[in-house]
């Protein structure tokens, strides 16, 4: 379990993919307390320094083979680089904490 305050949203993320195209960054996954666009994912990079980035969209997704529904959170970027760094962190099987403090 992550160490967080019961108030405080995160995602525990299972896999994340991307759309190129539109710059679209997805993360699926299981949504624990409450989350809006324009809020912040907190990306861990290591152990002090996040990666933030503004959540664009929030759906609930199912499966036909899972009876349980999931999260997915859009993150969008404009940059290139920030784009290229979010795919490269091949994000999944972690937890990404949610708040409204973040920078884009």
């Amino acid at each position: 379990m992550p160490a967080t305050s019961p108030a405080q949203p995160y995602l525990e993320v299972i896999d994340s993919f991307a759309i190129r195209r539109t710059q679209q960054f997805f993360m699926i996954g299981r949504l624990h307390g409450a989350a809006e666009p324009g809020m912040f994912a907190h990306i861990q990079l290591n152990r002090g320094l996040d990666l933030t980035v503004r959540i664009t969209a929030i759906e609930e997704v199912e499966f036909p083979s899972d009876s349980q529904s999931y999260t997915l959170l859009e993150l969008r970027s404009d940059d290139p680089d920030s784009f290229a760094l979010l795919l490269a962190l091949k994000v999944g099987l972690e937890t990404v904490q949610i708040s409204v403090e973040g920078q884009d």
